[in-house]
């Protein structure tokens, strides 16, 4: 369930950077001048998904051990 949550979460968030990548737009904010920033979005997903993968390593973090 908990994994199954933030794959959702996180199909939804690489769909929003879609359309504001593709057409320019900001989807949940009605205001001129603003300009979407993917970029601010994808460096923040790669330095979560590095401090992720230290932390299991660290762990050494198995799927099943979620569940104990």
């Amino acid at each position: 369930m908990f994994a199954s949550f933030w794959s959702v979460t996180g199909l939804l968030l690489v769909g929003k950077l879609f359309y504001e990548y593709t057409t320019g737009e900001i989807l949940f904010v009605n205001a001129d001048g603003f300009k979407p920033l993917v970029e601010s979005h994808l460096s923040g997903a790669v330095l979560g998904a590095i401090f992720a993968a230290v932390e299991i390593v660290r762990r050494g973090w198995a799927p099943q051990t979620i569940l104990e």
